[in-house]
């Protein structure tokens, strides 16, 4: 085997540190043995290929010496100091595979009163995550089925209650949201810190740091202002659960941080919705003078209600996530969002459409556009190769630990 096939058979650049390549290889490893129960098994000779390239690489004399009979190296991308190179997000899912795993997750989990829907989320988050690839790795998912029935235990048993207090009345109903509100926190802590734990991209796993008090601030507290407010506060209690669950995310131990100011989500709540009160008072000052006929205002009422809807929450979905993502960073790496309104909002209708004609059996594919189109605008930003990041980060997961090391033994996201 010669030097050039051992880069790329474990997939590295010709000046990849011994880090990168052990990072690699045992990157290819693991995605060695995740196919081996697949239906296209790796040949046996993908392994000795493996091991080759990696004695060879690992060992400093027998590196220089295959070096020695190359060509120089190409230069990479981004050859000026701190240039970022964009590294393309990418969903490789088709809608007919999901569709497999679909209606066998709908049939057992009908047959099974529910209790399928476990397993059915493990096989649906296994697809999503294995067909989502950066730089030409997928991310994988390795959340536990048992776990996932006992979060949902806990959520029909918390739903049967409020069910029983609502037909008591409601004081009693009242008693038990207030009762329940202090738990919320730590139910949301919990998923996602199972969900991010569950997680890895090339063997490195995430995690998820966020307190109690910090989401009992960010959910109730923030919660409670936006509705005393009569909404008015809800763009700032919006952006405290994105900024709670981005800046408490790490990779390894890089940590994400989101930099999106109140203010710049405020300009994406206040315009669209300005501009329809500006629409609906001129038709009702229209109406009142008699200018138009009376029964022009409910008739615009209705219309305003359904284009916000079906249009200005999708532009608000579009706006807010772009905003974040432009705003997010991994330690020396950004993130690039280009969500556009316009496509957004054509291919929900489109998907709304086709599943009013297909009585919903289109959903499958309406699930697997939606994930395709949001990969394809979304990149990551960096002056350096992905391996070598990896590589560092997993020396240092490896050298400080996990600090959230607990058992990840229930899910309550449903």
């Amino acid at each position: 085997m010669n030097a050039t096939s051992c880069y790329e058979t474990l997939g590295v650049v010709r000046d990849a540190t011994p880090e990168a390549i052990t990072a690699a290889y045992q990157r290819c490893l693991g995605e060695l043995r995740a196919s081996l129960n697949g239906p296209n098994p790796p040949p046996p000779e993908r392994l000795d290929a493996l091991r080759a390239a990696y004695q060879t690489l690992g060992n400093p004399a027998a590196r220089q010496a295959h070096d020695a009979a190359l060509s120089p190296p190409t230069p990479a991308v981004s050859a000026d100091e701190g240039e970022r190179r964009p590294y393309p997000f990418a969903f490789t899912g088709e809608g007919g595979e999901y569709f497999r795993i679909w209606i066998v997750n709908l049939f057992l989990s009908l047959i099974t009163f529910g209790i399928y829907s476990a397993w059915a989320k493990v096989r649906r988050e296994t697809f999503f995550h294995r067909n989502l690839t950066l730089d030409n790795s997928a991310f994988s998912y390795h959340g536990n089925p048992i776990a996932i029935l006992k979060g949902r235990a806990i959520a029909v048993v918390l739903l049967i209650a409020l069910s029983a207090a609502q037909n008591a009345g409601p004081f009693a109903y009242g008693i038990a949201v207030l009762a329940l509100l202090p738990v919320v926190p730590w139910l949301i802590v919990r998923a996602f810190r199972f969900r991010a734990h569950n997680t890895s991209y090339r063997g490195l796993r995430f995690s998820f740091h966020g307190t109690y008090r910090q989401a009992l601030t960010a959910f109730v507290g923030y919660g409670l202002l936006a509705a005393i407010s009569f909404g008015l506060l809800f763009p700032l209690f919006y952006r405290q659960q994105r900024t709670f669950v981005l800046d408490n995310l790490r990779y390894g131990s890089a940590q994400f941080h989101c930099t999106a100011s109140n203010g710049q989500f405020y300009g994406i709540f206040l315009k669209p919705i300005g501009l329809a009160l500006a629409g609906m008072f001129a038709i009702g000052f229209l109406t009142a003078a008699g200018g138009a006929p009376k029964l022009l205002l409910p008739l615009a009422f209705g219309v305003g209600t359904m284009a916000l809807m079906l249009f200005l929450l999708p532009y608000i979905r579009v706006r807010t996530t772009n905003l974040v993502w432009n705003h997010v960073s991994l330690e020396r790496m950004g993130f690039s969002s280009k969500l556009a309104v316009l496509p957004y909002f054509g291919l929900l209708a489109g998907n709304m459409v086709l599943l009013l004609l297909t009585l919903g059996l289109y959903w499958p594919w309406a699930r697997v556009r939606l994930a395709r189109y949001r990969a394809s605008c979304m990149s990551l930003l960096s002056a350096e190769a992905l391996d070598s990041f990896v590589a560092g980060e997993s020396a240092n997961a490896a050298a400080v630990g996990d600090e959230v090391s607990e058992l990840m033994d229930i899910d309550i996201a449903l």
